[in-house]
């Protein structure tokens, strides 16, 4: 044990000169064990989800003593927040999005979503109101209009006025860390291996996207068209069966992963403090102007011992 702390100790310097990186970790570590960013921003994280869950408990009660059903409010939910969909995605997958015209799409696409919510239910029922504006083409004709209006508004606007001072590297030099903390990294989280993990995702999307929305309904809507008694009756079984799968995998597959987890680390366990050996080390080096730094460590071990259980 101390043969591997004299070593330790002695990487500080490398051909007579510091091994900087190994330093700027041990600052980075004494500074933030000193901050209190991380406890402050958590405190603060807690405090703002309790008052939003405050305040949508009483929404729901408020929406709900004003005659609202639930089913109402959430298909008018598509119509109220659908523009921000198209600015969202050009935010993350457009490198030359226009943030005037982001934000000027999610506006506008409430405005257009709004107007044609509202002028469907008057052409279909001859007046605005909470049936009229409930029922299923006013709310189709405002989903798309909210939607398809912001993607529009700021898909043109970002091609004709682009952004060229932006460039994705400067996220990785401009997010502010927490405590001054750096994550660690894995040696095999290399930008090749994330490039292909983003071509992956994206055409898994695709193809999913595909296969429900095209592959599997229309070819069957325009063989069965209106089902017969044997056919709904077989839809509805595949329909229960597909979400009992689903939902037994997202309930018991995250309770599985760490019960196992769980199991594994109560495995072994660490006896602590059998012996403590102290011991001091003066490392010196040459800095680039010739003056000479002493780095002087003293460092206490504690011999450890695996114990299986």
């Amino acid at each position: 044990e101390l043969g591997r702390l004299t070593n330790a100790l002695d990487s500080f310097t490398v051909d007579g000169s510091i091994a900087t990186k190994d330093m700027y970790a041990a600052l980075n570590r004494v500074v933030s064990s000193n901050s209190h960013e991380g406890a402050i921003l958590l405190r603060v994280s807690k405090f703002f989800t309790a008052v939003f869950a405050i305040f949508m408990g009483f929404l729901a009660v408020f929406l709900q003593t004003l005659g609202f059903s639930l089913g109402w409010v959430y298909m008018s939910m598509g119509v109220i927040i659908g523009s921000a969909v198209g600015p969202a995605c050009l935010t993350i997958l457009m490198e030359r999005a226009n943030g005037l015209f982001i934000s000027a799409g999610a506006v506008g696409g409430l405005a257009l979503g709004l107007s044609g919510w509202c002028i469907q239910a008057q052409l279909d029922s001859g007046e605005i109101s909470y049936d009229s504006l409930g029922q299923d083409w006013p709310w189709v004709v405002g989903n798309l209009c909210a939607i398809l209006g912001g993607f529009f508004i700021s898909g043109v606007g970002s091609l004709i006025f682009p952004d060229t001072t932006f460039k994705w590297e400067m996220l990785n030099e401009r997010i502010p860390l927490v405590d001054d903390i750096e994550p660690p990294k894995d040696d095999e989280e290399t930008d090749e291996k994330l490039s292909k993990q983003v071509k992956l995702a994206i055409g898994a999307s695709l193809t999913l996207t595909l296969i429900l929305l095209v592959i599997w309904p229309l070819p069957m809507h325009g063989a069965a068209g209106v089902f017969s008694e044997g056919g709904f009756m077989a839809w509805i079984v595949l329909e229960l069966g597909w979400a009992i799968i689903a939902g037994c995998v997202i309930v018991i597959l995250p309770i599985t992963e760490i019960v196992s987890d769980f199991r594994q680390a109560k495995k072994v366990s660490k006896e602590h403090a059998i012996q403590a050996v102290q011991i001091t080390k003066a490392s010196k080096a040459v800095l680039k102007d010739g003056q000479e730094l002493t780095i002087t460590v003293t460092a206490e071990v504690k011999l450890e011992k695996e114990v299986a259980i």
